[in-house]
């Protein structure tokens, strides 16, 4: 049984850069019909590709701009990125600790 939205969900992730290399797996487990899966995501994908064409195309014509611009943000950049590997691996390491206190449950 396919979900009701699943054509939808199919075609808008191909838009989100995350979730595109996933929605086959939840598509295959919900048993969507090849055909429609393919036709959702040929134009999802189709839709991503031109968008980025297009981007790429008006950056293209003002790269000296943009890059001179961006420059300014480097340090920034650089700083949230580190601050996001470091929260994520607290959060991972807060997680195993927790696991290792919990005591162990047995079936009876």
């Amino acid at each position: 049984m396919v979900p009701r939205y699943g054509d939808w969900v199919v075609l808008v992730t191909r838009l989100m850069s995350v979730a595109r290399g996933f929605i086959a797996l939840p598509a295959g487990v919900a048993r969507m019909p090849f055909w429609r899966f393919l036709l959702c995501s040929t134009i999802g994908s189709a839709v991503w590709c031109t968008v980025l064409a297009i981007v790429g195309r008006v950056l293209g014509q003002h790269w000296n701009s943009v890059s001179g611009n961006l420059r300014n943000y480097d340090v920034t950049i650089i700083v949230v990125v580190i601050a996001l590997i470091a929260f994520a691996v607290y959060r991972r390491l807060q997680g195993e600790r927790r696991d290792r206190n919990e005591p162990a449950t047995s079936a009876d």
